[in-house]
């Protein structure tokens, strides 16, 4: 905060000025700027809006160049919630605001989760028969039934993560790793190598591979993921579906990876049954995917074509064909984003000042605009 001393004693230095009227007819005892809380003597833009807040034209081109006159006229900064001020930097009025603002679960809500449904509901199928299938083979490795199977369970902490130590990827939940060494690896390197065909490297994560036209005396099988070193080196699962640890006998003395997950045993069945459920009752909601109109547009024209809409145009019904382009991975321009946005002003000058005030308000330091 400003120190209303240092204020008082600002003010003395001016001269005192007779009540007047500004050029909007309000009175007003002097022309103080709000912004740099100067008494200004020339030109001062007033709110028609709060016909409170006044604005000197010095504060005007150096901290809202992008705003014209008449636009401070018709509503000013702080009407706009996007004053940048020293007050309004610091106060904390806007984020209480936004944390206290009641979420409501209309229309809007329920359409947005039922988007998230549809698209995750394959993946969460496709993990828990991974899983499933994984269990079987351990339950007849045991002989017991996979109703009576029993899985360690660990904890992991969220900053920590679990990774596949053959393709990097993450793991979510059943895995195999060494009691010994703690070697880890995922259900999908897992089922290649019980099928002998365990790729790997720092450029494989499982997401499969596209064959690409190549020149005649290029062979496909060049641009496949390259058969990892560990299943080179002779790593095998035995004739029970056994998988050994890979390192050599001086690191480790090749106990076999044991299942494990990092959630509990039907976490992911129950998960896909409740999903399934909630898809079966909003199925009407389900949308069925547009004819993309930039197509046209495209076929239309020589160049390639980018959706490039303005922020406002996607509260306004435009985003289901945003999600049209963005599930292809096309590329999607957003502009005038800042127009969306209240108390929010990414200009490096206002940003930098913001961080100093910050900075001095930590050490009991009185700062000014």
């Amino acid at each position: 905060m400003l120190e209303t001393d240092s204020l008082g004693a600002q003010d003395q230095d001016q001269p005192a000025s007779e009540m007047h009227v500004d050029s909007i007819g309000c009175d007003v005892e002097n022309d103080r700027c709000d912004q740099c809380k100067k008494v200004v003597q020339g030109k001062v833009v007033t709110c028609r809006h709060c016909k409170r807040e006044r604005f000197c034209t010095r504060c005007l081109e150096d901290w809202y160049p992008h705003l014209k006159e008449a636009d401070i006229a018709t509503k000013c900064p702080v009407c706009c919630r996007n004053c940048n001020c020293t007050p309004c930097l610091l106060s904390s009025d806007l984020l209480k605001e936004i944390k206290e603002k009641e979420i409501t679960t209309g229309d809007k809500e329920v359409k947005h989760s039922v988007y998230l449904l549809e698209k995750l509901l394959p993946h969460l199928r496709e993990l828990d028969e991974e899983q499933t299938s994984e269990m079987e083979i351990e339950a007849k490795r045991q002989g017991v039934s996979p109703l009576k199977l029993e899985i360690e369970v660990v904890d992991c902490s969220p900053d920590e993560g679990a990774y596949c130590n053959n393709c990097k990827t993450s793991i979510f939940a059943y895995h195999r790793y060494c009691t010994k060494c703690d070697f880890e690896i995922c259900l999908i390197c897992c089922r290649e190598l019980r099928d002998r065909k365990l790729l790997g490297g720092d450029d494989y994560l499982h997401v499969g591979y596209e064959n690409i036209e190549h020149k005649e005396t290029a062979s496909h099988d060049a641009d496949k993921p390259e058969i990892s070193e560990l299943s080179r080196s002779g790593w095998h699962a035995d004739s029970y579906g056994r998988i050994p640890c890979p390192k050599g006998s001086t690191e480790c003395d090749h106990g076999f990876l044991e299942l494990r997950s990092l959630k509990p045993k039907n976490y992911i069945t129950e998960l896909v049954s409740e999903a399934g459920k909630l898809a079966e009752k909003y199925q009407f909601l389900f949308a069925k995917e547009p004819i993309c109109p930039c197509l046209k547009l495209a076929r239309d024209s020589n160049n390639n074509y980018i959706f490039s809409p303005k922020a406002v145009d996607l509260h306004n019904g435009d985003l289901s064909h945003f999600r049209w382009h963005g599930s292809k991975g096309e590329p999607v321009i957003v502009s005038n984003v800042l127009d969306c946005t209240s108390g929010l002003s990414w200009e490096p000058t206002v940003m930098s000042r913001a961080f100093r005030a910050i900075s001095e308000t930590t050490s009991d330091t009185c700062f000014w605009i």
